[in-house]
């Protein structure tokens, strides 16, 4: 068993079932890792796009009250 974003559930996977939460509140997270030293100008790029979009659309999570 696991909890995927709606999108996933939308690709057919043979013998899958996905099953609908019927609360609307539920909530995961997203962790985003890299190596460490990571130097990749595109993962880097990838780690600033990511966490612009979170704080666009979260500012709670980040510490503001938006």
């Amino acid at each position: 068993m696991a909890m995927v974003s709606h999108q996933f559930s939308q690709i057919p996977y043979l013998g899958v079932r996905f099953v609908a939460l019927s609360d609307d509140r539920a909530e995961s997270y997203l962790a985003f890792g890299t190596r460490v030293g990571e130097t990749l100008p595109s993962i880097r790029q990838l780690r600033e796009i990511s966490l612009g979009v979170s704080q666009d659309l979260y500012p709670a999570a980040h510490g503001a009250e938006g």
